[in-house]
């Protein structure tokens, strides 16, 4: 077992990529970019819940229960 490990670990050592492989671990990084920055854009989108519920000048407390939902779900206001 252990001359398969050494025999193993040397061969992965040596082991180079093919430039398909390397094309295809640079698209999946590059999509995994492109999902990050559209969520972070439609996030930065949402308006501030601080604003969006704020009521004006009065305390208006039924304004809490679709706070509490867009704050649960994550998708109408940002925080």
């Amino acid at each position: 077992m252990a001359a398969l490990r050494a025999d193993a670990g040397r061969l992965s050592k040596d082991y180079v990529a093919e430039p398909f492989e390397q094309v295809r671990a640079a698209e999946s990084r590059l999509e995994a970019e492109k999902n990050n920055l559209g969520r972070a854009i439609e996030k930065a989108k949402r308006p501030p819940c601080t604003k969006k519920y704020s009521g004006g000048t009065s305390m208006n407390l039924i304004l809490l229960i679709p706070l509490a939902i867009d704050t649960i779900t994550d998708k109408g206001c940002k925080w």
